[in-house]
């Protein structure tokens, strides 16, 4: 084990993800300085954000240790990258993404690159450590996965943020670290302490740190805790790109905004800085009902995934995901659909808005919600939000057909429509009220069964009243593989009626790069359990 000498330290940002995520706010006096702590911490968090795409090459999580076994079972945040997972997986991603231009272009690398040494060669172009050599001072120890931790302390310390890094060689790796710290005199004197683990280093703001870290992920490792492999169990098959919060997380961050002690966080971020009274009590009630969450980004039989499951949060934002309804009533829309946004309105949608963003609307605009309702009373003839609740019915989609790209220039006959599904009397009720007040706007209203159509073109609404078959489309089932289960939904058929290379026609390049996309489906749910699902996928032709 070798270890620094102490100095101080900075923090970055958390990141609460999913429903609920708690507001950041910059610092009016945010300052510039970046610490190599953060730097290493920045790293990561470049690669798992900005090259997720590039990265995202799928592999089985049991293949090989990873940066969990050398994190404590009190991590309260994880998030792990796999750089060079198994060569069949890389050259299947390799090839998907190879088969846009422009990005073929921007990667610049093959099956057998090393990606580390790319990423080497970014950090180092922004000024960082010009004179360090990679095949020298970093190659010979540095492994391809990594990751990024928040350990728990005492109640009302903020966590201590640790970055894992897997080593080849443990000597080579100590020589090489030293070069990294001596590189720099700030990269020296404000991250002073690693420590080994097996074939992991990590590296924290002081040797004690570093050492109390390794003890206690002997002791018991975040990989054997029970809640992180019950989360990940969760969220599926596991990613290149990994990450994880405890039911913890949101009480840690509840109290530094309460007490609104962010001392050892780098003065350019802060999370809530300012009067803990600024806080709404909304968001802390958020924080305090947080029960844990995960995420997982891979590749999925060609197709570009993200998974999280999350439990708590916003309760508005939760109830929207309590309904489902969305993704069958999407599922009835014609074949040619281009796109396509649903939503399952749960029965008390309008009160939890009310509670989400009441607060915020009245500070901004000084007026109470019901004050603004009186307003737009007075200009809609609606009585609010009563005839909203009504209109907008049990579910509602969105929809556009792949004939846009003929209609584009032609406003009337826009293929756009809405298909609602609710009490079809009440709903048109509160339709012909509205419409009184828009004059010769070209709205065509129909209905069918239990289903409103709203439009610009009639042809589309007749295509919309019958029961289409978007919804046994393998488009459609390979982007949306639980519509099913979703009451929030979002489709992209980019192949209908090839839409949007027409609409890109004159584009050469454009067309050359758009013509790989096939679609692109997000879908939200609840289990039984209240636990809210998200799923992201985007495929290619």
């Amino acid at each position: 084990m070798s270890e620094q000498s102490p100095q101080g330290a900075s923090y970055d940002q958390l990141h609460l993800f999913g429903p609920g995520q708690a507001p950041v706010q910059r610092r009016p006096d945010a300052g510039k300085r970046r610490t190599a702590l953060w730097l290493a911490i920045s790293m990561v968090t470049v690669l798992v954000l900005g090259t997720g795409a590039v990265l995202a090459w799928r592999f089985w999580f049991g293949q090989g240790p990873q940066p969990a076994e050398a994190l404590p079972a009190n991590t309260v945040y994880y998030v792990s990258i796999d750089l060079d997972p198994s060569g069949q997986q890389k050259v299947e991603a390799l090839k998907t993404l190879r088969k846009f231009p422009a990005l073929r272009d921007v990667i610049g690398i093959g099956a057998e690159d090393d990606l580390r040494e790319k990423v080497f060669g970014e950090i180092q172009s922004e000024g960082v450590c010009p004179d360090l050599d990679y095949g020298r001072d970093v190659a010979p120890w540095l492994g391809d996965r990594m990751g990024v931790g928040l350990i728990a302390r005492d109640a009302g310390q903020i966590p201590e943020p640790v970055v894992v890094l897997q080593v080849t060689d443990e000597d080579k790796a100590e020589t090489g670290v030293e070069r990294l710290l001596g590189c720099d005199a700030t990269l020296a004197s404000e991250v002073s302490g690693h420590a080994f683990s097996g074939s992991w280093m990590v590296i924290a703001r002081t040797p004690e740190i570093a050492r109390s870290v390794v003890a206690d992920a002997e002791e018991e490792s975040l990989a054997d805790a029970d809640g992180f492999r019950e989360w990940n169990d969760l969220v599926g098959d596991a990613g290149v790109i990994n990450g994880y919060a405890s039911p913890e997380l949101g009480t840690v961050i509840e109290q530094m905004m309460r007490s609104g002690d962010f001392s050892g966080f780098s003065e350019e971020f802060a999370p809530g800085a300012g009067s803990p009274d600024e806080v709404p009590d909304e968001v802390y009630a958020e924080l305090a009902d947080f029960r844990g969450g995960a995420f997982a980004v891979r590749f999925d039989d060609g197709a570009l995934e993200f998974e999280s499951v999350v439990d708590g949060g916003n309760p508005f934002l939760i109830g929207l995901t309590s309904s489902g309804g969305a993704g069958d009533l999407l599922g009835s829309l014609p074949a040619s659909t281009a796109g396509a946004i649903g939503l399952a309105l749960p029965d008390d949608w309008w009160n939890s808005l009310v509670d989400m963003v009441g607060p915020a609307v009245e500070a901004e605009t000084g007026m109470s919600v019901e004050e603004l309702l009186a307003d737009a009373e007075d200009e809609t003839g609606l009585t609010l939000p009563e005839d909203l609740v009504t209109l907008l019915g049990e579910a509602v989609v969105i929809a556009v057909d792949g004939s846009i790209a003929e209609d584009f220039n032609d406003p009337e006959g826009f293929p756009v429509s809405v298909k609602i599904k609710g009490d079809v009397d009440a709903i048109r009720d509160v339709l012909d009220k509205l419409l009184a007040t828009m004059g010769d706007v070209p709205i065509v209203v129909r209905t069918e069964g239990d289903h409103v159509l709203i439009g610009l073109d009639d042809a589309h609404l007749a295509q919309l009243a019958e029961d289409g078959d978007l919804g046994g489309e393998d488009s459609f089932r390979d982007v949306l593989p639980e519509a099913a289960k979703a009451a929030s939904v979002f489709y992209v058929d980019f192949d209908a009626e090839d839409w949007l290379v027409r609409l890109a026609e004159g584009e050469p390049e454009v067309v050359e790069n758009l013509e790989p996309l096939s679609g692109l489906g997000l879908a939200a749910w609840s289990d039984d359990n209240g636990r809210t699902h998200i799923q992201f996928r985007l495929t290619t032709d």
